[in-house]
C-alpha cells in the first residue's frame, strides 16, 4: 500500500505511519513532500510517533534531523540562566557539531517553515555558511552597543526617575538595525520602514535615526523652544517618529520610523501600508517591525497583519520581525502572557506564516548578527517574513520609576548584577583583533557628544521647523463630458467570451445609459464616475474593504465575474492615464489591520484617493484604535497628515442594532482643530463632487462619509448627468420648492427622503394644510461646521423655530453636535427623533416601522417635538 498524501488516519494505520516515519528519519527525501511537512510539523510541535529510540540506534542523519527540528528546545538562548533541558533523541554522533549549530546561542525553528524548498534553503544557509563579521563590522557592532548603553546611563543619571522606557538588556537592537540598513542600502532606491513601541524608541531615534542629541535632552530638560507651524498639542518623547536620509559608505537609504501611540503593536499595519506605497513608487522598501514579547503574543493586530501578508492587495515582499524579549511584560511573567506547557514561545503567532523563527541570546551579539543576516537573505530570496526573538531582559521596571522587585524578585536578582551587552562583547571583539585604541576613541567621542548636547539643551534648543500645512484650496470637481462618455464606452466593451450574470447585466445596461445621459444617475454610477474621471486625469485611486469590488449591497459592480469561467473583469483598470489608475480590491475579513494599512498607505499620497469601506458602518468599531489614535489625532500630535477616506454605510431600514448606525456621534466627538471632514451626502452628484474634491485638495484631511444603503436604489435619490458637469460639493442643500414655510426642518441623509415622501403625500391629501408648507434643508457636512452655508439656507424663512430631525436615538447621531454649533439667531432648535437608547436600533421590522412613522409624525404636527 502506498500513501502519497499525508492523511488523517485512524489507530489501525499507526504501524504504517511508523514505517514512513522511520524512512523519514533515515532520509527525509525518501518520503513525499507532504509527509516531510507532516513529520516536520509534528516534531516541531514536540510530537513523536511512539517508537522510542536509543542513541545507539540512531544514525547520523536521524541525529541531524532531530537537532534541526528540536534543537531549539535545548538552545542556550537565555542570557540570565542556562537551559538545562535534555532530550534523548539529540544524543549521538557529532553531537558537538549539531549543538553548535542548533543548540548554542541561536535556537532555529526549522520545523516552522512550511515549504520544503524554503526549509532546505535555510538549512543549507545555516549549516553551510560559516559567515562571521570582519573586524570593521565588529567595531561597528560594539559602537552600537556602547552608544545604546551610554545613552541610557546618561539619561538615568542626569534625569533620575524620568520615564524613558530603556532598551537596556536588549541593546543589540541598535547595532543590528544599523547592520540591516547597511545591507539593504545596496538595493537601488533603498528604504527601511520601522515600527516599534516605546521600549527603546528614544535610543533608536538618536542612535539610528540621528535625532539630534541636544533636541532629545532638551525634551527631558523641558527647554525645547516652540516651532512655528508645528503640531498644535504635541506628544510625549517616546511616541515620536522621524525620517532620515542615511548613508552607509556611499550607499543611500531612507530610514523612516513611524509615530506610534502607547497602544502596543497598533502601528504595525501602518508600517506595512507605508512600505507598500513606497514600493509602488519604485522604492526597494523593507518593513521592520520591532515587537515586545508580551504584546506580540497578546495583541490581535499581529495575527491580522500576518494574515494580510499572503494577500495581493497588502503584500510587501516580506517583513523582518525583531522581538525585544524582556522575559516579562510590565508585571506579568511569561506564564501569565503565554501560558504553561511545552515551552511556549511568544513568537508562536508567526508559525501561521510558515517562515523561519530564530530564538537568539541577546547577549551573543555576533550570533544575533548571523541570525539576522540569514533572516534578511531569506526575505530577499523568497519575499516572505522572518522572525528574530531576541531574548534579553529589562534592566529596570516597566518604566524607570517602577520597582520590578515587587513582582519579579527572583528575576531581578539575576538582572541586577548582570553585565551589559557592551561589557559582554568588548573582550570578545578585542580578542578577535579589533583595535583597543579605536574602541576607546569611539567611547570617548560619544561620551563627549552627550555632555556637549546637554549643555546645548540647557541653553534652550530650537528644533528645525517642519513642513507647514498646505493652504486650503477649492479644486474644480466637475468632469468633462467626454471623460464620462469614455466611462460608458469602457463598460460596453467586456472581454471576449465574457458572460454576464443576468442580474448584473441589468445593472450594467442601466449604468451605461446613465453615463451616456439617457437617464439620471444613481449612487453607484456617480461613485464609479468619480473614480474613473480621476484616473483619466492622472490621479491614483485605491479602494479596499470587505466585498468592495461588488459592494456589500451590489451597487458598485466594478470588478465583474464571468458566469461561465469565473474570469474577473476589472473594468476601471482600462482607464489608466497619465499615471492614474483605479485599484479596487476585496480585503481580508479584518477592520483594524486593513484600516491601519490604508492609513499608512495614505501617508505617502499627496493627492488622489485612498479609501476604505466598511461592510456596515458600525463595523468600524473593530478599528477604533486606528480611528482615535491615528486618523483623528495624528495631525495634532505629530503633524502627520492623511487624506484617507472612510466609507461607512449608514441608515435605518429595520436591519437591527448592528447594521443601522455608523456611529456618526463618535466621529463628531473627535472633531476639533479642523482635523476631519465628516459628511453625509444625500445625492449621487454630491458623492461625485465630494470624492473628487477629496482627491484634488491640497490641504490633506481624513474624510469620513456616511454612505447609503436603501438609497442606492431609491428612484428619488438620483442626479442628472448635468449635475456632474457643473457645480461643486455643497455642505448644505437648501430647500428648492417651498418659498413660504410654516415650519423649517433641518436633517441629513436618508430621513430626508422619508420626509419628502410624506410631504408629497400630504400635498395630495385635502385634509392636510400643513404638509405643503414644511421646508426641508439638508445638512450634508457636519464638520467643519458650515455656518455660512447654513445661515444662507435658513435666511429666506426667518424662522423663529427650527426642527432638527434624525433617525438615530437622541444620544446618537448628530443631534449633540448640531446643538453644540447652533447659533441663537437662527431660531430656537427643537429635536425630533427616537428617544435615547442603549442599543442603536430595535431588532424587528415591525418595531422599526412604528418608530420611523412616529419620527415622521413629529415633523408634520401629529406628535409633539422635544426642544433643547
Amino acid at each position: 500500500m502506498t500513501l502519497t498524501n499525508a492523511p488523517v488516519f485512524d489507530p489501525a494505520s499507526l504501524p504504517l505511519v511508523e514505517e514512513y516515519y522511520a524512512k523519514f528519519k533515515a532520509n527525509p527525501a525518501s518520503v513525499g513532500p507532504e509527509w516531510q511537512a507532516y513529520f516536520l510539523g509534528w516534531e516541531g510541535a514536540g510530537g513523536g510517533v511512539g517508537v522510542a529510540s536509543t542513541a545507539g540506534q540512531q544514525s547520523t542523519d536521524s541525529i541531524a534531523e532531530a537537532w534541526r527540528t528540536r534543537g531549539h528546545l535545548v538552545a542556550q538562548i537565555n542570557p540570565l540562566k542556562p537551559n538545562t533541558r535534555t532530550l534523548p533523541e539529540l544524543e549521538g554522533p557529532e553531537r558537538a557539531k549539531w549543538q553548535a549549530l542548533y543548540g548554542a546561542s541561536v535556537g532555529l525553528e526549522l520545523g516552522a517553515i512550511r515549504e520544503p524548498a524554503e526549509r532546505q534553503w535555510v538549512q543549507q544557509w545555516w549549516e553551510g555558511n560559516p559567515v562571521t563579521p570582519d573586524n570593521a563590522t565588529r567595531q561597528a557592532l560594539y559602537e552600537g552597543l556602547f552608544q545604546a548603553n551610554a545613552f541610557e546611563q546618561f539619561l538615568h543619571k542626569k534625569f533620575v526617575g524620568v520615564k524613558r522606557f530603556s532598551v537596556e538588556g536588549n541593546d543589540g537592537v541598535v547595532p543590528l538595525l544599523h547592520q540591516l540598513a547597511s545591507w539593504h542600502s545596496a538595493q537601488p532606491k533603498a528604504a527601511m520602514v520601522l515600527g516599534m513601541a516605546h521600549r527603546g524608541r528614544l535610543n533608536v531615534l538618536c542612535n539610528v535615526m540621528h535625532k539630534p542629541l541636544a533636541e532629545m535632552l532638551a525634551g527631558f530638560a523641558d527647554t525645547l523652544k516652540p516651532v512655528a507651524g508645528a503640531a498644535s498639542s504635541g506628544d510625549v518623547k517616546y511616541h515620536l517618529g522621524k525620517v532620515y536620509e542615511a548613508k552607509y559608505g556611499s550607499a543611500p537609504i531612507t530610514l523612516q520610523l513611524l509615530f506610534n501611540p502607547s497602544h502596543l503593536e497598533a502601528v504595525n499595519p501602518s508600517v506595512l501600508g507605508v512600505t507598500r506605497a513606497r514600493q509602488e513608487a519604485g522604492e526597494a522598501a523593507l518593513s521592520v517591525l520591532i515587537h515586545g514579547d508580551s504584546a506580540v503574543a497578546g495583541q490581535g493586530t499581529v495575527a491580522e497583519c500576518n494574515n494580510l501578508m499572503g494577500l495581493a492587495p497588502y503584500t510587501v515582499g516580506g517583513t523582518l520581525h525583531l522581538v525585544l524579549n524582556n522575559q516579562v511584560g510590565f508585571t506579568a511573567d511569561p506564564t501569565d502572557a503565554l501560558g504553561t506547557g511545552s515551552q511556549p514561545y511568544c513568537t508562536d503567532v508567526f508559525k501561521s506564516l510558515g517562515v523561519p523563527i530564530f530564538h537568539c541570546n541577546a547577549d551573543d551579539t555576533e550570533a544575533c548578527w548571523r541570525a539576522l543576516r540569514c533572516a534578511y537573505d531569506y526575505r530577499q530570496a523568497f519575499g516572505k517574513d522572518a522572525v528574530l526573538d531576541l531574548v534579553g531582559y529589562r534592566r529596570w521596571g516597566h518604566n524607570e520609576g517602577d520597582d520590578p522587585t515587587f513582582t519579579q524578585p527572583s528575576l531581578y536578582s539575576l538582572v541586577r548584577p548582570h553585565p551589559t551587552p557592551a561589557e559582554v562583547y568588548k573582550p570578545l571583539a578585542l580578542a578577535a583583533g579589533v583595535s583597543a585604541e579605536a574602541l576607546n576613541r569611539l567611547e570617548a567621542d560619544y561620551t563627549n557628544a552627550l555632555e556637549a548636547a546637554l549643555k546645548e539643551a540647557q541653553a534652550g534648543y530650537q528644533p528645525k521647523a517642519g513642513q507647514g500645512a498646505a493652504l486650503a484650496n477649492a479644486p474644480t470637481t466637475t468632469a468633462e463630458a467626454n471623460a464620462i462618455k469614455r466611462l460608458a464606452e469602457i463598460w460596453a466593451k467586456p472581454p471576449t467570451d465574457f458572460v454576464y450574470n443576468e442580474k448584473v447585466k441589468k445593472v450594467i445596461d442601466e449604468r451605461m445609459a446613465m453615463l451616456r445621459g439617457d437617464r439620471p444617475l444613481n449612487w453607484g454610477a456617480a461613485e464609479v464616475a468619480a473614480y474613473g474621471t480621476l484616473a483619466q486625469e492622472g490621479y491614483k485611486v485605491r479602494l479596499t474593504g470587505q466585498d468592495v469590488q461588488r459592494g456589500t449591497f451590489s451597487h458598485r459592480q466594478c470588478v465583474l465575474t464571468c458566469a461561465d469561467t469565473n474570469q474577473r473583469w476589472d473594468v476601471l483598470q482600462g482607464l489608466a492615464s497619465k499615471g492614474g489608475q483605479v485599484y479596487v480590491a476585496n480585503s481580508a475579513l479584518s477592520e483594524n489591520a486593513v484600516l491601519g494599512f490604508e492609513y499608512g498607505y495614505s501617508l505617502m499620497q499627496s493627492s488622489g484617493l485612498t479609501l476604505w469601506e466598511a461592510q456596515f458602518g458600525d463595523f468600524a468599531n473593530g478599528a477604533q484604535v486606528v480611528i482615535d489614535q491615528f486618523i483623528a489625532s495624528a495631525e495634532a500630535k505629530w503633524g502627520q497628515r492623511s487624506n484617507l477616506t472612510l466609507l461607512l454605510p449608514h441608515g435605518y431600514e429595520g436591519q437591527g442594532p448592528e447594521h443601522s448606525l455608523a456611529r456618526p456621534e463618535r466621529f463628531l466627538q473627535l472633531c476639533a482643530e479642523q482635523n476631519l471632514r465628516v459628511c453625509y451626502p444625500s445625492t449621487p452628484a454630491q458623492i461625485f463632487h465630494l470624492l473628487r474634491h477629496q482627491a484634488k485638495q491640497t490641504e490633506l484631511k481624513p474624510l469620513v462619509v456616511m454612505t447609503p444603503k436603501s438609497l442606492l436604489r431609491n428612484p428619488a435619490a438620483v442626479s442628472p448627468l448635468s449635475d456632474l458637469l457643473r457645480g461643486a460639493w455643497q455642505p448644505v442643500l437648501p430647500e428648492a420648492e417651498v418659498k413660504q414655510a410654516k415650519k423649517v426642518v433641518l436633517c441629513s441623509g436618508k430621513v430626508y427622503y422619508d420626509l419628502l415622501a410624506k410631504r408629497a403625500d400630504m400635498r395630495t391629501d385635502p385634509r392636510s394644510e400643513s404638509g405643503a408648507s414644511v421646508a426641508l434643508i439638508r445638512l450634508e457636512q457636519f464638520y467643519p461646521w458650515p455656518a455660512e452655508a447654513l445661515a444662507k439656507a435658513l435666511e429666506p424663512f426667518k424662522a423663529k423655530e427650527v426642527l432638527w430631525v434624525q433617525e438615530e436615538p437622541r444620544n446618537m447621531g448628530a443631534w449633540a453636535h448640531v446643538r453644540e454649533y447652533w447659533q441663537p439667531q437662527w431660531g430656537y432648535l427643537h429635536y425630533a427623533g427616537r428617544p435615547a437608547s442603549a442599543s442603536p436600533a430595535v431588532g424587528t421590522t415591525s418595531r422599526h416601522s412604528a418608530e420611523q412613522a412616529e419620527v415622521i409624525a413629529m415633523v408634520f404636527g401629529e406628535n409633539k417635538v422635544k426642544a433643547i
